[in-house]
């Protein structure tokens, strides 16, 4: 897989899973995500392991090229090879490492993957209505507003929108 200058992508080990634990429990960080409740040791490990097996699913940890200190996570899930689609999820995890970048720079080195490698189609992903840097990272890199799921998540006492975004390897340079 691909660099860039500041991260770097790498496979999912044993030894992260304390980092997992410590990123979703941490509401700063799942305020943004899909979690309601928090995440044991044990359930960490069950995920951890079914990745080796899971074929709709390539999930990696967002690593600074200069420290290989892993700052996050990235994946493609729900990868449907007959239609060429996947799900793009991702947070970073270190609060100092966010809001500069990372993120976007580990979109670009997924979707490479995701449409050179897995041969997607589409891949496409969801932002809370609120959720503003995720929003405009997803818009700056050329992911299209397809729809929203009206008041489909709750957070912080009140309903909010999911917004859906797509992009299309025809409209994507690789």
């Amino acid at each position: 897989m691909e660099t860039t200058n500041r991260v770097y992508l790498r496979a999912i080990h044993k030894k992260d899973k304390d980092l997992f634990l410590d990123w979703l429990n941490d509401p700063e960080t799942t305020k943004y995500l899909n979690f309601y409740r928090p995440i044991d040791e044990a359930a960490q490990i069950n995920w951890m392991n079914h990745l080796k097996d899971d074929k709709t699913m390539v999930a990696f940890m967002i690593c600074l090229t200069t420290s290989q200190e892993a700052v996050g996570s990235i994946s493609l899930n729900k990868i449907n090879q007959k239609d060429g689609n996947a799900e793009l999820t991702i947070f970073i995890g270190k609060k100092e490492m966010r809001g500069i970048g990372l993120g976007v720079e580990s979109t670009r080195l997924i979707v490479d993957y995701g449409f050179k490698s897995l041969n997607l189609h589409r891949i496409y992903t969801g932002a809370y209505d609120f959720n503003l840097p995720s929003i405009n990272t997803l818009t700056r890199f050329g992911f299209l507003q397809e729809g929203v799921l009206r008041q489909s998540v709750y957070k912080d006492g009140a309903y909010h929108d999911t917004i859906i975004f797509g992009l299309l390897k025809s409209d994507y340079e690789i």
